[in-house]
């Protein structure tokens, strides 16, 4: 008699067991808005309050990456 409880039990853990195995279902991934800085025919560079006005003019255009180049 206890051979269909465990038939029951087994297929319950097994479907327990692969929910665990799934990726979660995240939303997407953030979109990478970039922009480059560099220092040829700009002097964005050459001074730490002209980093920190290129940075606050990237952020307040909405860019969230900054590459060096």
């Amino acid at each position: 008699m206890a051979q269909p409880y465990f038939k029951t039990f087994l297929t319950l853990a097994l479907l327990a067991a692969g929910q665990t195995l799934l990726p979660a279902q995240d939303g997407p991934a953030p979109a990478v808005r970039g922009v480059w800085l560099t220092n040829v025919a700009s002097d964005a560079l050459y001074s730490r309050e002209n980093i920190r006005e290129a940075v606050s003019l990237c952020d307040e255009l909405g860019f969230n990456a900054i590459f060096v180049v």
